[in-house]
């Protein structure tokens, strides 16, 4: 048999492969880096999928960030820009074009970063509701030796969403539509997947049994979630699901995924959003130290119910 030669070059590192994905190669570097991938298939299918996932996030809030930024956030950072410790429009604003239209012309006296910033806050304020509320509506599941209550049981209550959620929903659109590659490792290692979820998370994990109500678990992976302040990158888990008619739901586990996860009640709540014809719901509770989120586009007492079974699950 003749062997298989090896690569005439060496690997290329993780942060170029990141740096050449983020577009912030020269054309020449790029070029090079391309060319040194075709020695290493594996990295280079990684780089494609990378590329995909960049684009799909891109695209998923397109139409958000193309429209006007509202006044009031307009506002808000010229109180912000006011404030000391903020870049001023000289230092700021050098090669800026025109600031966003629509924003009553007072816009324009903005440096370019409020836009940015300004834009972000529309974007993650529009992801988390349904309708024009800017809120996402809850229930209370009350604590007591048999677990959660019926949601039947519980009053609707106004919250704000966690930006986990968010992240949650947004992973959902992005790997729900898979084929090939809906997740990293699949439920025939489900051993395997657990104990390297709940080493990277720093947390026992488990995967609840969701098959009683038609759900088999597919597998899961491992997301990123930024870095805390000390520079360790933290990261997130998500499952997957899918019943006989390839409906799919993913858990989303994060670990204190948000200031009210340090408030260890039982409060269950939902949000929903909407890409297209795509419409995301999401419930998502806080339970210890982890965060969970249930996201699906089934109807809304399917998943309320299924996020029961997921919470008994959990519970062991």
């Amino acid at each position: 048999m003749t062997p298989t030669p090896s690569p005439s070059t060496p690997p290329p590192d993780e942060a170029s492969l990141h740096a050449l994905v983020d577009g912030e190669l020269t054309s020449d570097e790029a070029q090079a880096l391309r060319r040194q991938l075709q020695d290493w298939p594996e990295l280079a299918a990684k780089v494609q999928d990378w590329q995909a996932q960049r684009e799909a996030l891109q695209a998923l809030h397109a139409d958000e960030l193309q429209q006007p930024v509202p006044a009031r956030l307009l506002d808000a950072w010229r109180q912000a820009a006011a404030q000391p410790g903020r870049p001023t429009d000289d230092a700021t604003t050098s090669g800026h074009g025109a600031a966003t239209s629509g924003a009553a012309g007072a816009a324009d006296a903005l440096p370019w970063w409020a836009h940015r910033q300004a834009a972000m806050w529309l974007l993650m304020g529009s992801v988390a509701v349904s309708g024009a509320a800017g809120t996402a509506l809850g229930w209370h599941w009350g604590q007591h030796e048999a677990g959660a209550a019926s949601p039947s049981q519980a009053a609707l209550q106004p919250s704000t969403t966690p930006p986990f959620v968010r992240d949650a929903a947004i992973a959902h659109a992005v790997y729900q539509v898979e084929r090939r590659h809906p997740v990293e490792v699949p439920a025939s290692e489900q051993d395997h997947l657990m104990q390297w979820l709940s080493k990277r998370l720093g947390q026992p994990l488990r995967a609840p049994d969701l098959q009683a109500e038609g759900y088999r678990l597919m597998g899961g992976r491992l997301l990123p979630a930024g870095e805390m302040a000390s520079g360790h990158a933290l990261a997130r888990a998500q499952l997957m699901y899918e019943n006989g008619q390839g409906q799919r739901l993913t858990l989303y586990i994060a670990v204190d995924g948000s200031p009210a996860g340090r408030e260890r009640g039982a409060a269950f709540r939902r949000s929903e959003q909407r890409q297209g014809e795509l419409l995301t719901r999401s419930i998502y509770w806080m339970d210890g130290p982890l965060a969970y989120a249930l996201s699906g586009s089934v109807g809304a007492g399917e998943l309320e119910a299924l996020s029961q079974r997921v919470y008994r699950g959990l519970q062991g």
